[in-house]
């Protein structure tokens, strides 16, 4: 299993703990990207005040 892979398998498991409607795979990697695009704003705006 890839990192990739993995990471998506963990993510799965903490959205989905508890969770009534449990997220599919696609909703799961849709708000993996978008987490991924917060993460580059965040330290692209970090990394310009320096």
């Amino acid at each position: 299993m890839d990192q990739k892979s993995s990471f998506h398998q963990e993510a799965k498991l903490l959205l989905n703990t508890d969770n009534k409607t449990p997220f599919n795979d696609t909703e799961i990697d849709e708000i993996l990207n978008l987490l991924e695009v917060f993460v580059d704003v965040f330290f692209n705006n970090i990394s310009t005040q320096n």
